[in-house]
């Protein structure tokens, strides 16, 4: 969630790790196999990606500039 509000001024992708699907089933066992999913699939598409692909990509405050003055 902290990483979410990096999206607008910081070039990244938010790649989360969901271990509660409800309020009513908080189960803080799942968060160790939620965060290594979400390493494991951040790892896997950036081996994926060539890093000039991502150079080239434009931040989300320039696709919609409206969004930055919010």
């Amino acid at each position: 969630m902290e990483a979410a509000g990096l999206m607008d001024d910081f070039p990244c992708l938010v790649i989360r790790g969901i271990s509660d699907y409800a309020d009513s089933h908080k189960n803080n066992h799942w968060q160790g196999y939620a965060a290594a999913t979400a390493a494991a699939y951040a790892k896997e598409l950036l081996s994926v990606i060539p890093p000039e692909e991502v150079e080239n990509e434009l931040m989300v405050s320039e696709l919609y500039p409206r969004l930055s003055m919010l």
